[in-house]
């Protein structure tokens, strides 16, 4: 927080807050990855490396996503 103070000393909350937005704005919403359904997930996991096809290949899909 910078805590802008305003003319009569007050801290500009309205500041703080627009920066929160922008910052979702320009970054958060821009890298958030959504999702259909649970095995689309598992198929992103699995594609980017977070999760290793072998691992995943010795449960059944239903037993995972329960």
């Amino acid at each position: 927080m910078l805590n802008l103070y305003d003319a009569d000393g007050k801290i500009q909350f309205d500041k703080d807050r627009e920066a929160a937005n922008q910052y979702f704005l320009q970054h958060v919403n821009q890298n958030t990855v959504f999702f259909h359904n649970q095995d689309e997930k598992l198929d992103y996991l699995v594609q980017k490396n977070y999760y290793e096809r072998e691992v995943l290949d010795q449960y059944s899909r239903n037993f995972v996503k329960t």
